[in-house]
């Protein structure tokens, strides 16, 4: 475990993020600073959780300001809009003298930051044919994604023996096919395979009662075929009848 994730609360993907960021600009002796800037902008701005997108905001501002070689003096857009609050409030607050360095004459916003976004829902699908919505599932779905979700609400009006077979069930078909080929290979090399190869032990067993029978009936010779392949045994004298099975 690296020892800096621990001492500076940094998770470990930052710490790599850092490493790419500094190598970069041919700064890369500059980590552990980076890594203590992290730190001390985390207090400034009110302690937001390292976790994306504010553990991005944290980190690049801390990285600008090692670079930098002054504290803020380059600030992303990122933290300015943190800084007024369009990330929703920090957990702590934040200093007003450090507000007021990041944002000039600007102040923080007093409500939350959604309420200046316009309602969707009543435009949401306009140009849509109403027929194809059947819930409002649907109209997030559009609005998430629009062409692939028109793609399935035109699928789902056909009538099911009309229904193009979706990707998914093609794959699975296309898989069964497939095994089915390999199945096929695998019987047709069983089939080369050699003779000791294609006789099985109720075989044998077989051709030990065939030649106690055929003892007793004094025949000379016996063959036995199973596809390709065939077997003869014969007695030294050849004296009697020859048997053929096949």
């Amino acid at each position: 475990m690296d020892p800096g994730i621990l001492m500076h609360q940094i998770p470990g993907g930052m710490i790599s993020n850092f490493r790419s960021q500094l190598d970069m600009q041919g700064a890369l002796d500059k980590l552990s600073d980076a890594q203590e800037e992290v730190v001390r902008v985390r207090k400034d701005l009110g302690y937001p959780p390292l976790v994306t997108p504010t553990s991005q905001i944290v980190g690049t501002q801390a990285v600008m300001n090692v670079l930098s070689g002054e504290r803020y003096k380059i600030v992303p857009n990122e933290v300015k809009d943190y800084v007024k609050g369009m990330y929703g409030r920090s957990p702590a607050p934040i200093d007003s003298k450090f507000i007021k360095k990041i944002l000039g004459k600007e102040k923080p916003i007093k409500y939350r930051p959604a309420d200046k976004i316009k309602p969707m829902l009543p435009k949401a699908t306009d140009g849509l044919d109403a027929g194809l919505v059947e819930n409002e599932e649907d109209i997030i779905s559009y609005c998430i994604l629009p062409e692939p979700a028109l793609e399935y609400f035109k699928w789902r009006k056909l009538h099911p023996d009309e229904r193009p077979e979706i990707p998914a069930d093609l794959e699975l078909k296309t898989q069964k096919e497939q095994k089915a080929d390999k199945e096929e290979d695998a019987r047709e090399t069983d089939l080369k395979k050699s003779p000791g190869q294609m006789m099985h032990h109720e075989d044998y067993r077989g051709f030990g009662h065939l030649l106690r029978q055929a003892a007793n009936l004094k025949i000379d010779q016996i063959s036995v075929s199973k596809g390709d392949f065939t077997l003869s045994i014969q007695s030294g004298d050849k004296t009697g009848d020859i048997l053929d099975i096949s």
